[in-house]
């Protein structure tokens, strides 16, 4: 395997910008630091724009894409202007596939079940099984009654 490339993200902060500079060729595996440090100094922020320099990137995962287009999505949802300075053409596609595809507002919220509904779809499972039950068994009863009440037609050996 070859040397691993060392990843790192520099954050310049002017007067009106914020820089955000990474370097390397990060994975998901070394994204961690990257995600820490964004987390941390976009809440500091308080700038009108923000400049992703995207130049000394040797390529993207899905994973860092998600995460920058991520932090522009909520940048431009404070109302900050985001500006690139310079990205090959491969970070170019892959950062625009992962703002076109990612679905960032919609959220998924886990339900906990109270005991009142856990009961009550429990005793709607069973009255249908019970439901079933009774249809089976009235439709046994039927073709055994008239089997008794046509006995000529019942074959004998």
């Amino acid at each position: 395997m070859g040397a691993r490339t060392q990843v790192s993200l520099h954050i310049t902060k002017g007067l009106q910008t914020l820089t955000f500079k990474i370097q390397g060729a990060p994975t998901i595996e070394r994204l961690a630091p990257i995600e820490k440090k964004l987390a941390s100094s976009a809440k500091e922020a308080k700038v009108k724009q923000i400049v992703w320099d995207l130049s000394e990137l040797e390529s993207m995962d899905s994973a860092l894409a998600l995460l920058i287009a991520k932090h522009i999505r909520q940048a431009e949802k404070s109302g900050q202007e985001v500006t690139f300075s310079a990205m090959g053409s491969e970070v170019k596609r892959m950062l625009s596939m992962a703002q076109e595809h990612a679905h960032f507002d919609s959220s998924f919220e886990t339900r906990k079940e109270s005991i009142l509904q856990a009961v009550g779809e429990d005793s709607i499972d069973r009255l249908k099984k019970l439901a079933d039950f009774l249809d089976f068994f009235g439709r046994l009863s039927l073709t055994f009654f008239y089997s008794f009440y046509h006995l000529r037609h019942i074959r004998w050996k």
